[in-house]
């Protein structure tokens, strides 16, 4: 549980960096040649699998919390429906 908080600090540190990156390179940049389209096609794949990183760390955060409910929830509608079959 606590790597999972961790590794949602740490991808959002990484979404924030990278964010900051990407617009330093931009102010930065001469013109939009071809070269600056190559890294804004790697800033935004980078931003993109730092969304997902998240996202999937998120789930884990969420998921632990409400997977006990939700399988008790299941079993006691599965006993009941049971219980009146009988």
């Amino acid at each position: 549980m606590i790597l999972s908080y961790l590794g949602v600090l740490i991808f959002v540190g990484l979404t924030a960096y990278d964010t900051q990156k990407i617009k330093q390179m931009f102010l930065t940049a001469p013109d939009a040649g071809e070269v600056t389209q190559k890294y804004a096609l790697l800033g935004a794949l980078s931003l993109y699998l730092d969304f997902i990183n998240l996202f999937l760390y998120l789930l884990r955060i969420f998921d632990r919390q409400s997977w006990s409910v939700t399988v008790a929830r299941i079993l006691r509608q599965s006993y009941d429906s049971l219980e009146r079959k009988r």
